[in-house]
């Protein structure tokens, strides 16, 4: 395995004086606090993540952040974790999803040897008759549904609830979100300011530019002089009637995650450029 690590740069988030050890679908690798689970990955020299939905084709790094299709694992009983935003944690135990008998040799891909027949939908159609049989076609079809394993029997864990009626809810912290926050509470307005990412900042986060970096610590420093609300990995997961706003907190100190229901007078979308290509298969 080559490893593949950049050396240290002038704005990255890692601690390289500590070092974490994970397991990689069995396999032990060691990454640095700050990482993600994707980049400590990539560091080690991995380059496949998971595999396509419907003919199970390889699938790597495509933007490395929270949106990244092809960045979903299992980590320990949670399925469905973004590799490209969770950091890595010492101990975690990591697997590839909805592959077997492994990732780098899934028996599934064989779906790809009978592609032209296996068009969009075609289950609706083919399985339909006889109906008594439908029991056992949906057995076989559920192996190779997308996604990670639930376990029945996984401890619970406390998930919290919160309800707000901010003036105005921001979504989206880079140099846009953060300067309509700073002017709406400098206006007089109750503020929440909302940023899927670990840090605000956006783009500037990762420029080398000493000028950027000025600009960043500058919005930085006015936030915390603000009574703007800050919320960070946290994601505006809809907006509904009235205003009325889904908003999940993942880096809550007690709970795993946190549902907050907030009713805003105003909605400010401000999330910058995603990329965020819609793959099949």
């Amino acid at each position: 395995m080559t490893m593949s690590r950049l050396g240290p740069q002038p704005t990255e988030v890692l601690d390289r004086s500590t070092k974490l050890r994970f397991r990689w679908n069995g396999k032990r690798f060691d990454g640095f606090e700050g990482d993600t689970i994707a980049s400590a990955l990539a560091a080690a020299g991995e380059h496949v993540f998971s595999r396509s939905m419907k003919y199970h084709r390889p699938r790597g790094i495509l933007t490395a952040d929270y949106w990244d299709p092809n960045l979903m694992v299992q980590v320990g009983d949670d399925p469905n974790v973004r590799a490209g935003n969770r950091l890595l944690e010492a101990g975690m135990d990591v697997r590839a999803q909805n592959v077997w008998p492994s990732l780098h040799r899934d028996i599934k891909a064989a779906n790809s040897l009978f592609g032209r027949f296996l068009t969009a939908g075609f289950y609706y159609k083919t399985f339909m008759r006889p109906a008594w049989l439908w029991p056992t076609y949906e057995r076989v079809l559920a192996t190779f549904a997308p996604g990670g394993k639930i376990d029945l029997d996984t401890p619970h864990r406390y998930h919290d609830k919160r309800y707000m009626h901010p003036d105005v809810v921001v979504a989206g912290a880079g140099p846009a979100g953060i300067e309509a926050a700073l002017a709406a509470a400098a206006a007089g307005a109750r503020v929440l300011l909302v940023e899927h990412e670990h840090a605000v900042g956006g783009h500037l986060r990762y420029s080398s530019s000493d000028s950027d970096q000025a600009v960043l610590a500058e919005l930085r420093a006015a936030l915390d002089a603000s009574d703007v609300e800050v919320l960070t990995n946290s994601t505006v997961t809809g907006r509904y009637e009235d205003n009325w706003l889904g908003i999940v907190q993942r880096n809550h100190p007690i709970a795993v995650e946190r549902l907050i229901k907030a009713r805003a007078k105003v909605l400010v979308a401000a999330p910058g450029l995603i990329e965020r290509p819609y793959v099949f298969s």
